[in-house]
């Protein structure tokens, strides 16, 4: 599904008006890691409500755990200033958003199954950097980090990256949710600043 619109280009320099801190950016993806569990608890006491109610069909509860994954989905896709997308554990890209195609300038169809390290600088990639931050964020629950990152067109960016494990009931690693921010306009402004 090409989802690329006239408007979701890459931002080029210049043309981003993000102001944006590190800290909003943290704020940001620790809401949408909340809604998350949240959405996954309310799932699971709506299907245990629903259990307990004579005459509840297995369609009905199939049917209510569809919808409310639904609602979560078009939610994430509907995000335009962030790129949100999972990893699976080995890093590959899972999922993608309307922001992240916007962001990185790759469509869904381009990238998922892709390795994350696709959007890191080659210093980066060779050093290492791509299977620390999957290992701190295994460890720690999530990583953050601010640095340069890589577009399809191979311009960098600026961004702010947090990444979170993502784990089920029996803390099992699922993957990974990846938020990238570009903080490319914040970043040229305090560069100005400093000279």
């Amino acid at each position: 599904m090409n989802m690329m619109h006239e408007q979701t280009q890459p931002a080029i320099d210049g043309e981003n008006e993000n102001t944006m801190s590190s800290t909003e950016t943290t704020a940001i993806s620790a809401e949408l890691m909340r809604m998350q569990r949240y959405a996954h608890t309310r799932q699971g006491e709506l299907v245990r409500a629903e259990q307990a109610r004579a005459g509840t069909s297995t369609l009905e509860q199939a049917q209510n755990r569809t919808q409310q994954a639904e609602l979560f989905r078009r939610l994430v896709e509907s995000v335009r200033d962030y790129a949100i997308f999972m990893l699976d554990p080995t890093g590959c890209i899972a999922t993608w958003n309307i922001g992240a195609e916007r962001i990185k300038g790759y469509s869904a169809n381009e990238i998922i199954g892709k390795h994350f390290s696709t959007f890191y600088p080659d210093e980066d990639v060779r050093a290492g950097k791509c299977e620390y931050e999957l290992e701190e964020a295994t460890r720690e629950g999530r990583f953050e980090d601010e640095g340069w990152r890589v577009r399809k067109d191979g311009g960098r960016f600026w961004a702010n990256v947090v990444i979170s494990a993502v784990r089920d009931e029996q803390r099992q690693l699922l993957g990974f949710s990846k938020v990238t921010r570009d903080l490319s306009v914040m970043k040229r402004g305090q560069e100005e600043q400093a000279n």
